[in-house]
């Protein structure tokens, strides 16, 4: 929305794909829903959700991210609130053979080019719960977030964006087009220190054990469905798609 040509209020739509439980849901995540100070409280934002919804009522899954001063806003347009799930498992240094692994800089316009040709035909993370045609999203992330934290798996032809806090591995998302095998990325990416694995997407690795907690950051997750969906019990939104 503009006035006197200056932006005043704004909102984004992302239009990507969910993938619950196997199946392909047409959706769109919602972000960057802004006003200007000095025009708070005239209904803007509210014009410009009334005309995303307008625009995409085809669209069966809506959802978005909303900070804490905003919780009763999205409710008047039909969304729900809904827990996410994180999960972790604990881990003890194998005696396995690490596979060898490069660092990608994200500050490296042909390492970006290297990552955003494996995001566009990458396999999702989980069928269970997951996103398909992200890949901008993920840049943003390789840009902008984790620009020193990606890394090249050639033995599993896989990108892994992770992070070590203390003794926990934070893996945000393994980027590849096949199935990979978790066990020689978390050899070949853990440390000795290493005790704790934490997934910032929905895990479906067979082999490991996984607890369960409910997730809580800066940001609550919104839905608003339109058809009936068998949503899982325990689930994870992928954090590099995140808007």
């Amino acid at each position: 929305m503009v006035k006197d040509n200056q932006i005043i209020a704004t909102v984004s739509v992302n239009i990507l794909t969910i993938l619950i439980n196997g199946d392909e849901v047409p959706a769109i995540q919602i972000g960057t829903v802004m006003r200007d100070e000095g025009y708070q409280n005239k209904g803007y934002s509210r014009l410009l959700m009334e005309k995303v919804l307008e625009d995409y009522s085809h669209i069966p899954f809506m959802y978005l991210f909303a900070n804490d001063t905003v919780l009763d806003f999205y409710p008047k347009f039909g969304f729900r609130h809904m827990e996410e799930t994180i999960f972790s498992c604990n881990y003890m240094v194998a005696n396995g053979c690490p596979a060898s692994f490069g660092k990608l800089d994200g500050t490296k316009q042909e390492d970006l080019e290297f990552i955003y040709k494996k995001a566009l035909t990458r396999k999702p993370n989980s069928a269970l719960f997951s996103t398909t045609g992200t890949e901008e999203l993920v840049m943003f992330y390789a840009i902008k977030i984790f620009p020193q934290n990606c890394y090249w798996i050639d033995e599993e032809q896989a990108i892994v964006m992770c992070q070590h806090q203390g003794s926990t591995l934070h893996i945000y998302d393994i980027i590849s087009k096949r199935e990979v095998n978790i066990t020689t990325i978390l050899e070949t990416m853990t440390t000795e220190e290493t005790r704790k694995i934490t997934f910032h997407f929905t895990p479906t690795f067979e082999n490991l054990t996984y607890t369960k907690k409910e997730f809580s950051d800066h940001s609550t997750f919104f839905i608003r469905i339109t058809q009936e969906l068998n949503m899982p019990l325990h689930f994870k939104h992928p954090n590099t798609s995140q808007a």
